[in-house]
């Protein structure tokens, strides 16, 4: 009978081995189902897209801080060359005039008012000057005065105010008493060179300035006569170094191969005094730590300034800080061999790239939670109509039929087809179980009727009528 079936399987449940019971143990619950693998995927794909999308801005900063530090030494390459040039044209000029001439060695007067004329031209050059071998000097200042030897030879400095056209007038003032030109440091690596030339970097005596001098010896018939020169304020590289604009906090300085800052976009000097003298700084001796870890590293890095031959894009840490630095030479067919040096630190510029990952991260977990929230919603209506057929099934094995007929169905077209396919099927099982429970009662009936009568009924009508009752109860 089907009942006794059904009766018969809940007792087989506690028959079932060990495998059996440990494998139903290990079965996975259906809204775990559906949700684990969701999160997973949502924090998989979120995860990945976030890492690309942080790897590429890291990417897209390192280039464009490249390209940044290389433009930055463009520029101060241009501004450079720009600002070195007057000088040696200057000089270029004046020779020719020599060689022409309109100007000559024995009218320093005449030269003095020329030099007048050219520095009202060219502003950024600050004197313009001539020695000659008997250690005179002629020459015309910023301040627009000129200066000269007392009979253009070795002696008496005379300063004298000008007026229109660079002549002078009034009472000279008087200066250096014995000076010779031909015993200055540009005078003697000109003649020794025998060609146009960068003097060295030299300080002013009244410590105002630092200053290079473009030197170019002077030759009448292959006869050495004298120097002319032209010299320019390098304070103005400074100034020019503090307008341009490295990041938030990176800095910009030159230096020579000896380490010697020739100008920086710091406001620190590049000169001190020291005693009665004046001296440059070295950039090993900066108070600013990114100027002088920087010549630091560069010194370990190369071994010496000296082996660096070409432009290099390098990192070092700094407090534990990353700095992103490129070094960079400069140098000129006159003699210039200097060094330009970018450092920017790597924190300028991902500032913007740690707070996107900041937001980033936050809006993963916002995508975690809501896709948690939704996955378990999604869940819960999926897996609690299969829920109810469940406990529905439970409650047929415990013949508690009207509970298993009032199933309820779903939105989910599959879902709620599944529940009126199991509520059809209950109903006709229902009325399967109770069209044999009724056929079971007739019989029943039978059975105590036929044993009541055969009780009644003498011996030779009992296996006739045992036949008939057969007959009767296998056509029912």
């Amino acid at each position: 009978m089907v009942a006794e079936k059904l009766d018969n399987q809940i007792k087989d449940k506690d028959s079932k081995g060990f495998l059996q019971r440990f494998s139903i143990k290990n079965r996975i619950p259906l809204r775990t189902l559906l949700v684990v693998p969701f999160v997973l995927q949502v924090v998989g794909i979120v995860g990945l897209v976030g890492y690309v999308s942080f790897k590429n801005s890291q990417d897209a900063v390192t280039k464009a801080v490249s390209e940044l530090r290389s433009e930055i030494s463009d520029r101060i390459e241009l501004h450079l060359h720009d600002y070195l040039k007057p000088p040696h044209l200057i000089n270029q000029n004046n020779a020719q005039l020599m060689r022409l001439g309109i100007l000559d060695l024995n009218e320093p007067d005449t030269i003095a008012r020329k030099f007048w004329q050219q520095k009202q031209i060219y502003k950024d050059v600050n004197i313009i000057f001539l020695g000659n071998e008997d250690g005179g000097y002629v020459g015309a200042d910023i301040t627009n005065k000129t200066t000269i030897t007392r009979n253009f030879k070795a002696g008496q400095l005379l300063i004298y105010n000008t007026e229109g056209k660079g002549r002078r007038f009034g009472i000279p003032k008087l200066t250096n008493p014995n000076y010779d030109a031909r015993k200055r440091p540009w005078y003697e690596a000109s003649k020794n060179s025998k060609r146009p030339q960068w003097s060295d970097i030299y300080t002013y005596n009244d410590g105002s300035d630092i200053a290079i001098a473009a030197t170019r010896p002077i030759y009448n018939n292959g006869k050495f006569e004298g120097v002319l020169a032209a010299d320019l304020s390098l304070k103005q590289i400074t100034t020019f170094l503090q307008k341009v604009k490295v990041g938030k906090t990176g800095q910009v300085f030159i230096v020579e191969r000896d380490g010697t800052i020739i100008g920086s976009s710091t406001n620190e000097k590049a000169y001190f005094k020291k005693g009665d003298k004046i001296e440059r700084l070295s950039a090993s001796n900066s108070t600013s730590p990114l100027i002088s870890k920087s010549v630091q590293f560069l010194k370990d890095k190369f071994g010496s300034l000296n082996n660096i031959k070409e432009t290099h894009q390098l990192e070092f840490e700094l407090e534990d800080k990353d700095q992103l630095l490129q070094v960079t030479t400069f140098n000129d067919k006159y003699g210039l061999d200097w060094l330009i040096v970018i450092v920017i630190p790597e924190a300028d510029f991902m500032a913007q790239i740690d707070e996107n990952r900041r937001n980033t991260l936050l809006l993963c977990l916002l995508a975690l939670v809501m896709a948690i929230v939704v996955s378990i919603i999604m869940a819960r209506r999926i897996s609690l109509p299969v829920s109810r057929l469940n406990q529905a099934a439970k409650d047929i094995t415990e013949g508690e039929w009207e509970k298993a007929e009032t199933v309820q169905g779903s939105r989910i077209d599959e879902v709620g087809e599944l529940a009126n396919s199991f509520k059809n099927m209950t109903s006709q099982l229902h009325e399967s179980f109770e069209n044999l429970e009724e056929k079971n009662r007739e019989l029943e009936r039978l059975d105590k009727l036929k044993d009541e009568f055969l009780a009644n009924t003498s011996h030779e009508l009992r296996t006739p009528l045992n036949g008939m009752i057969g007959l009767a109860e296998s056509i029912i």
